[in-house]
């Protein structure tokens, strides 16, 4: 069986020989990255974390929107919106930002199947419903969550995000938030998960 932090020192290896993925954090099995600015300038990020239980657990959890406000920084609320069908639905999320006007966001979330579990695609949808004046409207964000099996009891959850937020934000809090929101969320996304259901 490969150990949790082999598996992850390894999997820290293959990024750096395939993709310009800078290590943020290294701390209580979460790893987190930044990449290379893209054309709009916005730098991605890459969050890893290897937890207890089974991918189907995991893919219950993260896909269970209304439970975001327990552990997404800021988000106060969210609210399905539409399922088109069994893999794919629409849901609002509204954040109660600090200093800067609210945001709020809209996102189609695909679900599938995979040989090692699952992945989930986060895409943004701006004009799904019509625009709340009280809130910023985000329209620039991925997500692309992976879910695989690791030993007998153990899955290794991988997310890629991109966002801009949008509005009058200083770079130097864009750049703080890139580096140290990651690895809170995925903190507070290991205990939401110990704690599920209890």
């Amino acid at each position: 069986m490969i150990k949790p932090m082999a598996f992850l020192l390894s999997f820290a290896l293959v990024l750096g020989a395939s993709e310009p993925w800078v290590l943020t954090k290294d701390k209580n099995r979460i790893s987190t990255y930044i990449g290379n600015p893209g054309q709009n300038g916005l730098r991605p990020t890459r969050s890893v974390m290897a937890v207890s239980g089974s991918p189907e657990m995991a893919l219950k959890v993260i896909l269970d929107i209304a439970s975001y406000p327990r552990w997404i920084p800021y988000c106060e609320s969210t609210k399905m919106l539409d399922r088109p069908n069994d893999s794919t639905f629409f849901y609002y999320q509204f954040m109660d930002m600090p200093l800067v006007k609210n945001r709020d966001l809209i996102v189609k979330v695909i679900s599938s199947k995979i040989a090692s579990g699952y992945s989930i695609t986060m895409r943004v949808a701006p004009d799904h419903i019509p625009v709340d004046e009280d809130a910023v409207r985000i329209a620039i964000f991925t997500g692309d969550y992976t879910i695989e099996q690791q030993g007998t009891d153990s899955t290794l959850i991988t997310f890629d995000n991109m966002v801009d937020p949008d509005g009058l934000i200083p770079d130097f809090v864009l750049n703080w938030a890139s580096r140290s929101q990651p690895f809170k969320t995925f903190s507070n996304l290991k205990e939401h998960m110990a704690n599920y259901g209890k």
